[in-house]
């Protein structure tokens, strides 16, 4: 259970420092922020459960990297995805120049 889900009900409770009620504009711009929050949080969930699927099921070579690195300590599936898909996926690298100037 996230600290944030009981935000909307919260925020009718919220006073300010004199004892007031949070202004209107205020309430909405958090509504905003919590509404764009929860949306994303629900994008990278989504996201997270496909490239679980697809590391279970696929047999592709990119996957085998992406398993073979997620085996080194530190290297979870989201930085695995990343160096395989970005790094070695399409790229054909000549010399470690090339490399170290795409990671910065």
């Amino acid at each position: 259970m996230s600290t944030l889900e009981k935000l909307p009900e919260q925020l009718d409770t919220l006073r300010l420092w004199d004892g007031t009620p949070i202004p209107p504009g205020l309430r909405r711009r958090v509504l905003r922020v919590y509404a764009h929050h929860t949306f994303l949080t629900e994008q990278i969930a989504a996201i997270e459960a496909e490239r679980r699927a697809q590391l279970q099921t696929s047999s592709e070579a990119s996957i085998d990297r992406i398993r073979q690195l997620m085996m080194l300590k530190g290297i979870g599936i989201n930085g695995s995805w990343l160096l395989v898909m970005e790094f070695f996926g399409w790229r054909a690298f000549k010399n470690r120049r090339e490399v170290g100037g795409l990671a910065g």
